[in-house]
């Protein structure tokens, strides 16, 4: 892999599909993992060669209200950081209409007459 900040964008792009796809694979495995965990924990009182009915249903109840609740969460968390995303490039702006500019060390007052 090039330097990234010798990339080129497509290179750029390349590597941050491919975070992102490395992301959701892990999001998946912690998901799969900590819904087995969870769900053997509540449901599975007497292992044996076989589940019985009841053990069954639970699984499937625990399953299904797990992946619904991961999901809310999801769907919160996203939310919630496109809120903040939103809101950092309103006070971006704010500061660039204002005359002031952004650096590594934080605002810095532009060459402009106050």
């Amino acid at each position: 892999m090039s330097d990234l900040m010798t990339s080129t964008n497509s290179e750029k792009e390349e590597i941050i599909e491919e975070v992102k796809q490395q992301l959701a694979a892990a999001n998946a495995q912690e998901l799969l993992t900590k819904m087995t965990e969870k769900c053997f924990c509540k449901c599975i009182t007497r292992p044996g060669a076989q589940l019985n009915s009841s053990e069954q249903k639970c699984i499937s109840m625990c399953m299904d209200r797990f992946i619904d609740s991961w999901n809310l969460v999801s769907r919160a968390y996203g939310t919630r950081i496109q809120r903040e995303q939103n809101r950092i490039n309103i006070c971006k702006a704010l500061c660039r209409e204002n005359g002031f500019m952004g650096d590594e060390d934080g605002l810095v007052r532009g060459n402009r007459i106050s």
